[in-house]
């Protein structure tokens, strides 16, 4: 099976290649058999777990039988249902990397830290003053006149929706912050559960050029900073 890479195509195809229409059938079958076990009593999580092992394992399978962008089209295809995350959380319980339970700790911890987040957010929010704009202050009498009045710029009247337009600006930075620090935390749970090289090998062969080239770029520059000084 390690030398029979299917692509993309192949993946594609009215009638796609045997084995993966059984890898298919296999892990649909695992997982609706682990999702009836998880909705009875908890003395069924045992046998809940052990369809997930078994999905993982022929997941695994495809993956290795299908090239870079033929596993993504494998995904795509027959399970688009099956979030990204939770197809490697899978493959991990399927080769062993990871138990079930490995996997619910993980989940909870990830939780747990963005309820945090928000907590932190949320307090940082109502701890913030409300600034509202101003008209600049009147010269005192004390000052004397110039004979020539000075121009002044035009000030725009206090505008009622300033301070909400600036709360809102802010919580949509934040909230674009909280979601790039969720994507750093599923990118270091993918790494966890399958290691770089699987990561690449699930990558379009574009994607992972691409990431590479972005990861080896300081480094060039780095070392034709140091050729240059040298010269």
């Amino acid at each position: 099976m390690a030398d029979l890479k299917f692509t993309a195509a192949d993946v594609q195809k009215e009638q796609p290649p045997a084995l993966l229409v059984d890898l298919k059938a296999r892990i649909a079958a695992h997982l609706s058999t682990a999702d009836k076990y998880a909705e009875k009593a908890a003395h069924n999580a045992e046998k809940a777990d052990q369809n997930r092992n078994s999905a993982g394992r022929y997941l695994a399978q495809a993956c290795e039988a299908c090239d870079d962008g033929g596993f993504a089209a494998f995904h795509e295809n027959f399970f688009p249902d099956l979030g990204r995350s939770r197809v490697y959380e899978l493959m991990a319980i399927g080769t062993g990397k990871k138990t079930a339970e490995d996997i619910r700790k993980d989940s909870r911890e990830r939780k747990a830290q963005q309820r945090e987040r928000e907590r932190q957010k949320k307090k940082s929010t109502a701890a913030t003053p409300e600034k509202t704009v101003r008209d600049t202050p009147h010269v005192t009498d004390s000052v004397a006149k110039p004979s020539t009045p000075v121009e002044r710029p035009a000030v725009e009247p206090d505008d009622p929706h300033a301070a909400h337009r600036r709360l809102m600006e802010t919580l949509a930075a934040e909230s674009l912050i909280d979601h790039w620090r969720r994507c750093a935390d599923e990118l270091r749970d993918l790494l966890d559960a399958v290691g770089v090289d699987g990561l690449l090998k699930a990558m379009s062969r574009e994607l992972r050029d691409a990431l590479v080239d972005r990861l080896l770029e300081p480094k060039k520059n780095s070392a034709n900073a140091e050729h240059q000084s040298r010269h």
